[in-house]
């Protein structure tokens, strides 16, 4: 992709190899490889199947448009592995390089997986009791919320609250341990998924555009929002990448 996109940018050549080959085989790719291994697994067919074709698609996109950081762009090495991962390599800003990472770095994201995955167990367990409705369910007709007092009451925004906190939990859980074996296998530093959304957040741009998953932030915002606000309005843009942002997560569900 680096010598027929990246080495031709703005031409006829690196379109077609682009949206004809590239983005069809990210798509089509990992469901192939599912059905011809029999990837049974759960998590790795919601790895494989769900979270990788959206994630290469954005970065393929972001490619051909030149939307990339540019440091990501300089060697071929460092390209294929920006391509290929799922996490963000951090750059040193003097030397445009990436970072390495450095021993204790790794050892804290490890600590932290195993911190997260034990305080995943004990909240999941907790909340699982109550079926995720911890502060108790809303009154429903035929399976549906009848009235909006019903969505906006202390019960069911502390509800909401729970699971909002339960994903967070999640999330940081995996991209923890997502960061520490990226690291141990390149010895590159990466960004972390999460800056603790839930409680640090100043406003609601600064919990979805700097904390909350930062991946997929990132993503979107190459793959998609800077493309279309090439040539159409930011209003435009912005559309366009909440459209591409349900698009992902129904994607996550059908695969699921």
């Amino acid at each position: 992709m680096h010598t027929f996109v990246v080495e031709r940018r703005n031409t006829a050549t690196a379109y077609l190899v682009g949206w004809g080959a590239v983005v069809p085989a990210c798509i089509l790719g990992p469901i192939s490889i599912l059905e011809f291994l029999d990837i049974r697994n759960l998590m790795l067919r919601f790895i494989i199947g769900c979270i990788l074709p959206p994630i290469t698609v954005y970065k393929c996109i972001s490619t051909m448009y030149g939307t990339n950081p540019k440091e990501v762009e300089k060697s071929k090495k460092i390209f294929a592995l920006f391509i290929s991962s799922s996490q963000e390599i951090v750059f040193d800003p003097r030397t445009d390089e990436a970072a390495k990472a450095t021993f204790s770095e790794v050892f804290s994201h490890l600590v932290k997986f195993l911190q997260y995955m034990m305080l995943n167990g004990i909240y999941f367990s907790w909340i699982s009791a109550y079926e995720f409705h911890p502060f108790g369910v809303v009154a429903a007709r035929d399976g549906y919320i009848s009235s909006p007092s019903n969505i906006i009451c202390l019960r069911q925004l502390a509800n909401n609250f729970s699971i909002a906190l339960l994903y967070q939990l999640l999330l940081t859980f995996f991209g923890e341990g997502l960061v520490a074996i990226s690291s141990i296998l390149t010895g590159l530093r990466f960004r972390k998924m999460m800056e603790n959304p839930v409680f640090t957040s100043a406003s609601p741009s600064d919990f979805w555009g700097q904390k909350w998953n930062l991946v997929i932030h990132e993503n979107l915002k190459r793959g998609v929002y800077k493309p279309v606000r090439k040539r159409f309005s930011r209003n435009v843009a912005m559309v366009s990448s909440f459209v591409a942002s349900g698009i992902f997560h129904e994607w996550i569900l059908l695969g699921k």
